[in-house]
């Protein structure tokens, strides 16, 4: 019999089929997406003005076409996905682990009649798998959702080649270096490369000796081994004088490479392999002795990738490109070939040219694999992955009041002026509360504030469920120690709001905000603009009807749109004292306008129309930000406004 949750994953392969057509008008906007990131990869906007302005308009030009491929295709999914609680409600979208046990469960006990049925959906799900033959920037999601499914429909199928193995990211084959390279410049990460490439003289019939078959029982070990060779790598670019066991060229000086070559003496990094043991296992005998294993793997891997995210990841050496006269130089510069015997680095060889004898000698014998720091941290991504989905590792519930007691003093050492952008919002909150005058103010510093910790608090709460020592870091720092010295902060705020609130109660009466007051103060907005110009500017709203005779604000709401995006720039949403109908275009011409008159004294122009329009979009209700932000052109008089001003 099928269950509930067999049929929501039925009725999501049923919802993917029948967008085949929708999702495939959308080919020529993902092949862009494509394009335009390959040219944005040939550009140096950092050193290069022209290439600056051209990076602006192909990043602009990016998130546009995301946009449509997010709205139309991936936000779709996630939707229906969460609906038929197939995923959780996250950041990502991510299978839920209900999904092995259930399909063991309908293996055992499916009726003759179920069959058909799981048949149709087969074939729909690979109808929709190869005629998309995209996974829409989600490809951790297909990634996880296939493996599900092969575990289903690979039971119910009559012939013995598995229909899935077409779907899966296999190794490409290239003949030349110079192919390789250009893969890799392409985006592709795995490729297997001939030996007879790295010395086209020798005879091609001569293959490197196959593998013989890994026993079940060493692979827990290799597994380990290799996670202990990826953090040795690492190690080896970072800290090369102080690894003695190493063979250095006596030219050479150890350092961050962009381009590895592993040659070794047995095949390394077997992820395919390795999940397809475990998967068995798993499925045949969740056994203590199997857990053990897992939760090892689990976490040397995050050990592994964190000592990559803290001093890898941002290397200053890291490059992406090679461009100039000296691009073969640079190539060789960034070349690293590493020698592995018994998972052990034997020779480390930097500045490294594949076209010299030193390199074909090397690589005669053994196994080469070309990758990047990146492939490697990969390998331990997916490990972390697969046993995440597999759920027989699971983290032990902490109390958030104890996590963030464990973790004060550490994050109170932290100086929040390494972290610029939390410090500059903090900081802004303390001067707005340091200014304030009215009561409103300090209530918009305490909804603020209370909004802030509810999701930092939320944030910390995540991190305790999915905790296993899995974190990532900011300047060398955990950031859940950045959110728990935020979240002090705040609640020290709120300690000082509610005494400057009790003082501001008995000692002064309660003021709304006058116009007065207000044109004293400094547009952080568009600081060569007074307020007062945005006052007249906007007065339009206050002093002219629509066409039933109705004013579009009052003048209060007039003042609380212009203190709090000009001064405060933490846009207060308000509603108009009209009904849309015709007089949108009206309201949405006055901020049209209002660009128009801000225009010469604007420093960066790239941006400028989606500032005004979040200056309108942000501080009142009744827009769209799809549809009104492509109508933004379309303009009228009907409302009275000032001259456009001229350059100062």
């Amino acid at each position: 019999m099928i269950k509930d949750n067999i049929k929501n994953l039925f009725s999501f392969i049923e919802f993917l089929h029948s967008n085949i057509d929708n999702y495939k008008q959308y080919d020529n906007i993902i092949y862009e997406l494509y394009l335009l990131k390959n040219l944005r990869k040939k550009l140096n906007p950092e050193k290069n003005y022209k290439d600056k302005i051209k990076d602006d308009k192909l990043k602009n030009e990016l998130q546009i076409k995301f946009n449509i491929i997010h709205d139309k295709i991936i936000k779709e999914i996630e939707s229906k996905a969460i609906s038929l609680n197939i995923s959780d409600d996250n950041e990502f979208l991510n299978i839920k682990n209900f999904n092995l046990s259930e399909i063991n469960n309908l293996k055992k006990t499916f009726d003759e009649d179920d069959i058909p049925i799981i048949l149709d959906y087969n074939k729909k799900y690979m109808e929709f798998r190869t005629e998309t033959n995209c996974t829409y920037f989600q490809d951790l999601f297909f990634y996880d959702l296939d493996r599900v499914l092969d575990s289903l429909f690979s039971f119910f199928n009559d012939s013995s080649e598995n229909q899935f193995d077409a779907l899966k990211n296999k190794d490409r084959e290239v003949k030349s270096i110079g192919e390789a390279v250009h893969l890799l410049q392409r985006g592709f990460k795995n490729f297997t490369l001939p030996l007879d490439a790295l010395n086209p003289t020798k005879d091609t019939e001569k293959k490197v000796k196959e593998e013989p078959q890994l026993a079940e029982h060493n692979i827990y070990d290799k597994i380990i081994k290799e996670l202990d060779l990826i953090e040795h790598l690492f190690y080896t670019q970072t800290y090369p004088y102080s690894i003695e066991e190493i063979k250095w060229n006596q030219h050479q000086i150890g350092r961050y490479c962009n381009e590895i070559y592993i040659n070794s003496d047995i095949n390394l990094f077997e992820i395919t392999l390795y999940k397809n043991h475990y998967t068995n296992r798993i499925e045949n005998n969740n056994s203590n002795l199997l857990k053990n294993e897992l939760t090892t793997i689990y976490k040397r891997a995050i050990q592994v990738y964190n000592y990559f995210i803290k001093e890898l990841k941002d290397h200053k050496d890291k490059k992406e490109i090679y461009s100039g006269k000296d691009l073969k130089k640079q190539v060789i510069e960034n070349t690293v070939l590493f020698g592995i015997n018994q998972f052990k680095i034997n020779i480390a060889f930097f500045d490294c040219n594949i076209e010299e004898e030193f390199f074909k000698s090397v690589t005669k014998s053994g196994i080469t694999k070309q990758c990047k720091n990146e492939t490697l941290i990969n390998f331990c991504v997916q490990l972390l992955s697969f046993i995440d989905l597999s759920g027989v590792i699971k983290p032990q519930p902490k109390q958030l009041k104890d996590f963030i007691n464990e973790n004060k003093a550490e994050a109170l050492s932290l100086n929040l002026s390494d972290y610029t952008v939390i410090n500059n919002v903090l900081q802004k909150q303390k001067d707005k509360l340091r200014d304030a005058e009215f009561e409103s103010e300090f209530l918009e510093v305490k909804e603020f504030a209370e909004k802030i910790i509810k999701q930092l608090k939320h944030k910390l709460q995540l991190e305790l469920r999915n905790n296993y020592g899995k974190v990532t870091y900011k300047n060398g720092v955990a950031p859940y120690l950045w959110d728990i010295r935020l979240l002090l902060e705040y609640r020290e705020l709120l300690k000082t709001l509610q005494t400057s609130t009790k003082q501001i109660q008995t000692n002064q009466p309660k003021t709304e905000i006058t116009k007065e007051r207000l044109l004293n103060k400094q547009n952080k907005l568009i600081p060569k603009v007074s307020i007062k110009e945005v006052y007249d500017f906007f007065k339009v709203l206050i002093d002219n009807p629509n066409r039933k005779g109705e004013f579009y604000l009052s003048e209060q709401k007039l003042l609380i749109f212009i203190k709090a995006t000009f001064i405060d720039e933490i846009p207060i949403k308000q509603k108009f004292d009209v009904a849309f109908s015709k007089d949108k275009i009206d309201v949405r011409s006055v901020f049209k306008k209002f660009q128009d008159y801000c225009y010469d004294v604007e420093y960066n122009k790239t941006y400028v129309k989606d500032k005004y329009f979040r200056l309108m979009f942000e501080a009142f209700e009744g827009f769209s930000q799809k549809i009104d932000f492509n109508k933004w052109h379309k303009t009228n008089n009907k409302l009275p406004t000032l001259k456009r001003q001229k350059a100062k």
